[in-house]
């Protein structure tokens, strides 16, 4: 999505309300003797607002349904002599990410109001002679904004479920090894020249679940889960 407004008392604005389910699912699967299969999930959802010549802009996102943003990636068997499986969310990109910039004199605002169930997950999984199995979430969720000569406001607010996991799961015979991470979970950024306001609320009624696990097994086995 993407919105421009220009001149004093306009408004570029973008707004995205689900209510309902979406799910954007990337999934990769590879079954031979030697397997690679790499899911990737790059900007899924992309907000940004301009506001030029006092205009402001304005990006909001509000979720009172399911919303969710997925890669797995399955590789290999019991007969594979190598197996590598890769599922990746941001980096490039991001799962979520809202942007507002007011250049001249207008004010610029992001806003994520989750009241439902937003997930962002990862789930990697190999089995072979030699097995490798990386979930990585490098961005989930990226707000910014800018104002050059205004204020910029960045909020998230969660009076539902968020949930960040990464899974990761390796089989060999010889060598295994299970690598999980979230790395920007939620990142926040504001550069405004009037001022600055960033807040991240998780209501009474709020959950917030951020989970990593990595699983290895074989003669020769490593796993790393990482937050």
């Amino acid at each position: 999505q993407s919105g421009t407004g220009t001149g004093a008392g306009s408004l570029g604005q973008v707004t995205l309300d689900n209510d309902g389910t979406i799910d954007l699912t990337a999934s990769a699967t590879a079954h031979g003797d030697d397997d690679y299969a790499r899911a990737s999930v790059s900007s899924a959802v992309y907000q940004r607002a301009t506001g030029n010549n006092g205009a402001n802009a304005d990006t909001v996102l509000t979720n009172s349904g399911a919303l969710t943003l997925s890669a797995g990636a399955i590789a290999g068997s019991a007969d594979a002599t190598a197996a590598e499986a890769s599922a990746l969310i941001g980096n490039p990109g991001y799962g979520i990410k809202q942007y507002a910039v007011a250049n001249g004199g207008g004010d610029a605002s992001v806003a994520l109001n989750n009241t439902g169930v937003l997930t962002v997950a990862t789930v990697a999984d190999a089995i072979g002679d030699n097995a490798s199995a990386h979930a990585t979430i490098a961005d989930a969720i990226f707000q910014s904004g800018g104002a050059y000569e205004g204020d910029v406001s960045i909020a998230l607010t969660n009076s539902g479920t968020l949930s960040l996991s990464s899974a990761a799961k390796a089989v060999g015979d010889g060598t295994a090894e299970a690598y999980a991470y979230v790395q920007r979970g939620i990142v926040q950024a504001a550069d405004g020249m009037d001022g600055n306001a960033l807040t991240f609320t998780n209501t009474a009624s709020g959950k917030v679940d951020v989970g990593v696990k990595a699983e290895a097994t074989a003669d020769d086995a490593y796993a790393y889960a990482v937050v």
